[in-house]
């Protein structure tokens, strides 16, 4: 974390230990800081890369000209390091932290696009009194900004910024965010005076706080010219081969899916040494159990296999610990289940864990999307129908609904605000209804609070071929970075264990979308990927239905809620008259008939009010 003292008062000693505290879990390896008023640095250390006690942060240049602190990893850090010695910079570790300030001290911010892995971090460039703050392409890893009364603080978790002596305000308009999405959009958080720092974002503060300077660190279409003849395997196992760097042995979160059954082909081919890989299953029988596919997979490339059994009883004992791992809210149905697989992880002595994640939205994998484009009146190739084109739906004339994923609630604009050039990410799925009149039955918000939805990147768009690329970036901005993204790192970091997203990986991302862009034949439902994966994997993952991370939720949720949903009626919503108190008391006392919607928007309401308790938010 850094924090810059827009008075100059220096941080308390005793004030900076209680933030660095908080990360303590996700740095147990070490603690350090760096003062050099106004500018105050701490670090807490997950030792992966270099582990030697010289690799500690904050780490000062051979220069002392520039400080930092990072969370993350850059697998390419070798590469560059030799670069940087053919022109004469001499390394005093091997750490890749080093190699990020030799890049800014030889080529400033716009040699970040040279890194490849996952990142956010804070430079003091001492000479030129600036904070450069830098967050990676797709928010892999998260990094907050909250202005205060007297200073900015800059963090990788959001709970480090709040201040004892000010009050921790809730931001209502975040509130509707989180009963829409489940999650809080990427403008901002929880809390009024908190917001998230952009990722694929590059910003130059001076020392009294003021923006110098803000751009995009890697741009669309430079990569993929650079190499046009490599295919798409290339491309993944490369990404693979990067994310097992590590001077710490790595593991896999497996299950039957192909996105993590290439992973783990990929990770075997790239290791001398059979691969641990760890899958989640549940108590009963559940069709979407993936165990026994994972099993299998293990079995054919020799790896070691570690089952994870929940149970019910253990998901209403964990809840409320769960919840404390949330450091902005997200009532993903899956993320207990994540929560468990890191814990099972990290008890097995490994700190790194590569995923499948990012690869349904780098490859269409969700079928809602095409009801996206459907919305938005974009023509495409239908996959293994060569030259039959799909006329969809004329563009969006008035409001519409706005999709993110079959499991959260729908969010409907304002008529008068909707623009005929305004294309929206939104489609008309009969689940997303229930949000609107749930959240007038079971809570009391404010009006002058009503939510402004997210819209597609960018004011206009006059050319329906821009849509799908235009629906992919608003989809990596929202449901990728802020829940998928954000869930993962946080459950997984509360128990010091790192997960990573070879699918995620810069080159492979801007070579998948150039595909899209140029061929206009947009791969619904992963074609592409099986397509090129069927030499790799074996033909029976490539065959299997799409299963996806699920979690027996519509009955867990009602147990869940059935022994402790009595909270709500006098928890922190009641307390700040957010609450419809009487609605609340009837919906719990009838669980057993209610519906799926209003279980799911009941769990949300505990998932919240559990969370403001635990952090001790205001209103």
């Amino acid at each position: 974390m850094t924090v810059l003292s827009l008075d100059q008062t220096p941080s308390g000693e005793l004030e900076l230990n209680v933030h660095l505290d908080s990360l303590s879990e996700r740095g147990p390896d070490g603690v350090n800081f760096h003062k050099d008023d106004p500018v105050w640095m701490g670090h807490t250390r997950l030792a992966i890369i270099d582990l030697s006690p010289e690799a500690e942060q904050p780490f000062l240049a051979t220069s002392e000209q520039s400080v930092i602190t990072f969370n993350g990893e850059i697998y390419n850090h070798e590469e560059l390091r030799d670069e940087l010695s053919q022109v004469g910079y001499e390394f005093r570790t091997k750490s890749d932290t080093e190699v990020i300030l030799a890049i800014y001290e030889r080529y400033g911010s716009s040699g970040f696009c040279k890194l490849r892995g996952m990142f956010a971090f804070v430079i003091f460039d001492k000479i030129h009194k600036t904070l450069i703050v830098a967050r990676d392409r797709f928010g892999e890893k998260p990094l907050y900004i909250t202005t205060l009364a007297n200073k900015l603080v800059f963090s990788s978790q959001l709970s480090t910024n709040y201040d004892v002596s000010q009050a921790n305000k809730l931001e209502l308009a975040a509130i509707l965010d989180y009963f829409h999405y489940q999650y809080t959009g990427p403008n901002h958080t929880i809390l009024e005076n908190s917001k998230k720092f952009k990722q694929n974002t590059v910003a130059t503060y001076d020392l009294s706080g003021n923006l110098l300077e803000l751009h995009e660190i890697f741009k669309s279409g430079e990569i993929s010219q650079e190499s046009p003849k490599k295919s798409l395997i290339d491309y993944l196992e490369k990404a693979v081969s990067r994310n097992l760097v590590a001077d710490v042995p790595v593991c896999i979160a497996q299950s039957g899916g192909i996105d993590s059954v290439a992973v783990a082909i990929l990770a075997s081919r790239n290791t001398s040494s059979p691969i641990h890989s760890f899958t989640v299953g549940y108590e009963g029988a559940y069709d979407f159990d993936e165990r026994p596919w994972a099993k299998k997979l293990s079995k054919f490339l020799g790896n070691v296999q570690h089952d994870i059994q929940i149970t019910e009883k253990e998901f209403v004992l964990d809840f409320e610990e769960f919840v404390s791992s949330l450091q902005d809210p997200i009532a993903d149905p899956a993320g207990y289940a994540q929560f468990r697989l890191a814990k099972e992880i990290h008890e097995q002595g490994f700190k790194v864990c590569l995923t499948g994640l990012g690869a349904d939205e780098l490859f269409w994998g969700y079928p809602w999307l095409a009801k996206a484009l459907r919305e938005n009146g974009a023509q495409i190739k239908k996959p293994g129908n060569s030259g039959t084109k799909i006329s969809y739906l004329s563009t969006v004339n008035s409001f519409a609904y706005k999709i993110y994923k079959n499991k959260l609630d729908i969010v409907r604009e304002r008529p008068h605000k909707a623009k005929k050039s305004n294309l929206f990410f939104y489609s008309g799925m009969q689940e997303f209804n229930a949000a609107f009149s749930l959240l007038g039955k079971y809570l009391d918000i404010p009006t002058n609070h009503m939510y402004n939805p997210f819209s597609m990147t960018g004011s206009r768009i006059d050319n329906t071929d821009l849509i799908p690329n235009q629906i992919q970036k608003t989809l990596f901005e929202t449901w990728l970075a802020c829940n998928s993204l954000s869930l993962v790192d946080q459950v997984s970091m509360f128990h010091s264990v790192e997960f990573r997203s070879p699918f995620l990986d810069v080159d492979l991302a801007e070579f998948a979308e150039e595909n899209t862009k140029n061929n206009l034949k947009l791969n619904l439902d992963k074609s592409l990927l099986k397509k090129e994966l069927a030499t790799v994997i074996p033909e029976e993952f490539i065959k299997r239905p799409k299963s996806g991370f699920n979690f027996p939720s519509n009955l867990w949720f009602r147990t869940l809620l059935d022994q402790k949903g009595e909270i709500l009626l006098n928890g922190d919503l009641n307390q700040l008259g957010l609450l419809r108190k009487r609605n609340v008391e009837k919906s719990l006392s009838n669980l057993k008939t209610a519906s799926w919607q209003e279980v799911n928007f009941l769990y949300k309401m505990l998932v919240l009010d559990t969370y403001l308790r635990k952090f001790d938010i205001n209103g």
